[in-house]
C-alpha cells in the first residue's frame, strides 16, 4: 500500500483524505478538494513506476481555487492567447458601456 504524508493531507492508494485548501484555507470533503499540478514534470510511465512523483509540483486546493489555478497555468503557458483574451474582454466591456 502506498501511503505518503503530504503537507496537510494523508494520501493512500484508496484515495485522498484532505483537510485544508492551501490557497484560501477552506476545509472541505474529499470530493471538493483536489491536487493541482502547477507543472507537469513527469510522464505517465514514470509515475506508474514511482507513484510518489504524482505529488511533486502540486498544491492542495478546493474546487474554486483549482479553477483559478488552472486558468493561471494556461495563461503562463500561452501568453499570446492570454493577451488576446484580455483585449477581447476589454473591447466587449467598452461596447457595453
Amino acid at each position: 500500500m502506498i501511503k505518503i504524508k503530504y503537507k496537510n493531507a494523508i494520501v493512500k492508494h484508496e484515495g485522498i483524505k484532505p483537510t485544508t485548501c492551501e490557497v484560501c484555507g477552506r476545509q472541505g470533503k474529499p470530493r471538493g478538494m483536489q491536487y493541482h499540478h502547477f507543472k507537469y514534470a513527469y510522464g505517465v510511465e514514470e509515475v506508474r513506476k514511482r507513484p510518489e512523483l504524482a505529488f511533486h509540483n502540486t498544491i492542495f486546493v478546493c474546487f474554486p481555487c483549482h479553477k483559478i489555478a488552472d486558468a493561471i497555468r494556461i495563461t503562463e503557458k500561452n501568453p499570446e492567447t492570454a493577451k488576446k483574451i484580455r483585449e477581447l474582454i476589454r473591447k466587449k466591456q467598452e461596447m457595453i458601456r
